[in-house]
């Protein structure tokens, strides 16, 4: 997976912001890996399918199948980013629910 991320990174500083070819890219990256259960608890994988899913039309879909198949379960960014999600639609109480999951899993941030 080393090899994507970077390819993703390069697609990043040489594309214009708004380019939907990185819609693709995320997608292929994500839909690559989801069953190797070597990358379920690899952050810079699970942050692969955040960009994806800030980038889709419906990210709850996403969310909804990253917690389904454990992908990013152990990382607070998942929880967070869901939760956010949530409360854009107005949906407190389900992002309320998605922070006690987080909480409830004890997910990590290994960031700093």
């Amino acid at each position: 997976m080393p090899n994507e991320i970077w390819c993703i990174k390069w697609v990043q500083e040489a594309s214009h912001p708004d380019c939907s070819g990185l819609i693709v890219i995320y997608e292929q990256c994500a839909r690559t890996f989801w069953h190797d259960d070597r990358y379920k608890d690899n952050l810079r994988y699970l942050k692969v399918w955040l960009e994806y899913a800030e980038n889709c039309v419906d990210a709850e879909v996403i969310y909804i199948f990253l917690e389904a198949n454990n992908i990013g379960v152990i990382h607070v960014e998942l929880y967070i980013s869901y939760a956010l999600l949530m409360e854009q639609k107005n949906k407190n109480k389900t992002a309320n629910e998605i922070f006690n999951r987080g909480l409830s899993m004890k997910a990590k941030s290994i960031e700093n």
